[in-house]
């Protein structure tokens, strides 16, 4: 573990490799040097050479607990989703079930679909451990998707209570809430976002948009020119103010942000077309898309 500790301090996973390898040759019953191996190796992005290497630590003591993780998440890595899941399961046969035992079981069957499997090892889970904030969050996101929405909003209320600061969290409860019709909630998380300092593109977008759907129309628009002063480099934010501009009939200014946009990206059209599809009627919007076009 020390020797370990050292290289990664270091900055030298390849040393490291080499080291293991060769302490391998003299001691090929050492469990703990395979299982060290196998994590360098996916630090290396060497994901075949890695469960290899992890089924050897196995091999010789089948009741290393640390190591069924360490396969489960080299398996993740793989998308190998059922295999991952089983392979936390069989953890369990050595050690006491564990939170995050259940919590990681839960998101393979959520990346497989399985969403009945997802809810039911999730919920395990966090019975197990109230105070599992990333278990709550996944639950509520799997109860979103079932849409049992008062179930879903009172799991991701209680991510936020445990991690008040996690932007995936109150992004979540945001987006949660807007769904569920609860646009001043919503409002309030958005607000949270940005008082923390969060500059994300899809934040200034998505609050934007619902304060215009509160007919906070100036409100909205201000949020918007402020999010494309704090993300200069991102083409998105500029089509989306310029669509919101030309449904206004500002149609000199809305011209500026998409040739904006579309300079920045032009692959970026089929967004603008995709959030605005009556827009590609606009003759203007027309001359824009074809004069950059054969640029």
């Amino acid at each position: 573990y020390s020797v370990s500790l050292c290289y990664e301090m270091l900055n030298q996973n390849a040393k490291a490799i080499e080291f293991f390898q060769q302490h391998i040759d003299s001691e090929p019953y050492s469990e703990q040097a395979w299982y060290h191996l196998a994590i360098l190796f996916s630090k290396a992005d060497n994901l075949e050479k890695a469960n290899w290497a992890i089924d050897y630590a196995l091999l010789i003591d089948e009741e290393f607990t640390a190591a069924y993780y360490e396969k489960a998440r080299i398996l993740e890595r793989m998308e190998c989703y059922e295999e991952a899941a089983q392979t936390y399961k069989n953890s369990f046969l050595f050690d006491a079930p564990s939170a995050y035992g259940y919590y990681k079981i839960g998101c393979c069957y959520s990346e497989l679909e399985d969403l009945r499997k997802a809810k039911i090892f999730l919920t395990k889970s966090i019975k197990e451990d109230p105070g599992l904030d990333e278990a709550h969050l996944e639950l509520a996101l799997i109860l979103d998707e079932l849409n049992e929405m008062q179930e879903a909003l009172y799991h991701i209320n209680k991510a936020c209570e445990l991690d008040s600061e996690n932007p995936e969290y109150l992004l979540t409860k945001a987006e949660i809430c807007k769904r569920m019709g609860l646009l001043y909630e919503s409002s309030e998380a958005y607000t949270e976002l940005l008082e923390l300092g969060h500059t994300d593109t899809d934040i200034y977008m998505e609050y934007s948009e619902l304060l215009i759907s509160m007919d906070e129309v100036e409100q909205g628009m201000e949020l918007l020119y402020k999010g494309v002063l704090l993300n200069p480099l991102s083409a998105e934010i500029r089509l989306y103010l310029s669509g919101f501009l030309y449904l206004m009939q500002e149609e000199d200014e809305a011209s500026i942000y998409l040739k904006q946009g579309l300079k920045l990206d032009f692959k970026k059209l089929e967004y603008f077309e995709d959030l605005f599809p009556s827009l590609l009627e606009n003759e203007k919007v027309q001359f824009i898309i074809q004069s950059l076009r054969k640029k």
